[in-house]
Order: structure tokens, then sequence, then C-alpha cells
């Protein structure tokens, strides 16, 4: 039915401190470093879906340091996650003087069940 597969791709307003615990436990399973997460906050400008008056946009970025390998895992674990967490953008800045860890910030976006 349509409010089951609504509710797999949103979450509730009072959901909102789970997803950023439930990505903070993934960021320690994957074993990235210096992890940090901004507020959750309906997005500036996109925070409302056109024609979809019960859905809102909301945003927040992660900062971490990882290798490549870890970084893949990450962004794959939180892509196959329940709500949908999707990822508007990233970069990768890289380590110029070892491998082990490279610094990395990622845009997500989760869309909210007003």
């Amino acid at each position: 039915d349509l409010a089951g597969k609504v509710k797999l791709f949103t979450i509730r307003p009072d959901e909102t401190a789970n997803l950023s615990l439930d990505i903070s436990q993934r960021a320690k399973e994957h074993k990235v470093t210096a992890f940090s997460m901004n507020a959750v906050s309906v997005k500036e400008g996109q925070g409302v879906i056109p024609d979809c008056n019960d859905i809102a946009e909301v945003g927040m970025t992660v900062s971490f340091i990882s290798s490549f390998n870890q970084f893949a895992t990450f962004v794959n674990a939180m892509e196959r996650s329940r709500p949908v967490v999707f990822i508007d953008k990233f970069n990768i800045n890289r380590n110029q003087t070892d491998m082990s860890g490279h610094g990395s910030n990622i845009g997500l976006t989760v869309f909210l069940k007003k």
C-alpha cells in the first residue's frame, strides 16, 4: 500500500534525533574517526516539495576521517538504511602525508513526513 511505501522513505518529526543516533552508530561500526554531524534542519529554500504538502526535505552534513574503503562502506550503509538517506554531494580531501585517513564531508537529505 502507498502509506507503507511512503513510510520507508520518510521519518516523522519526532524521529530526527533517532536518525542522528543511527548515522553516528553506523560511523562507529565502519570505524570512521573524527565524526561530526550538524543539526538536522529543513533545507533552506527546498524544504517544501511542490505538490506534496505532507513531505519536506531535511538536510544535514556529516564530516569524518576514513580510508577510501571505509568511506565507501559507510556511504553504502547509509544509502541502504531505512528511512532512505540520500547522498546529495560529497568531497574527499586526500591526506598528502599518508594514505590511512582522508577528510570527508557528505551532504545528506532525508524526507520528513509532516
